[in-house]
């Protein structure tokens, strides 16, 4: 499976945004990850609705910024 992953990160946390297409098979799944230190905090299935997945990780961004968040870093790869 193709993925592409978004990291954020303030001081002493992590978030990262996971996306992997479905190809067909219906909505893309996005998996978020908050991490503080070497703590999982929060890892959930993210729901967009009908949103387009662009749209929605540019609102995410905008939010995350304003947070305090740093600028993401993009990563993709391969989980087999």
């Amino acid at each position: 499976m193709t993925t592409t992953s978004f990291k954020y990160s303030r001081p002493t946390e992590r978030l990262v945004i996971l996306i992997a297409p479905t190809w067909g098979q219906g909505p893309p799944i996005v998996h978020l990850e908050h991490s503080s230190s070497s703590t999982l905090l929060a890892s959930r299935l993210a729901n967009i609705g009908g949103q387009n997945v662009e749209e929605w990780l540019t609102a995410q961004d905008v939010t995350l910024c304003r947070e305090g968040w740093g600028p993401a870093t993009r990563h993709a790869g391969i989980i087999r």
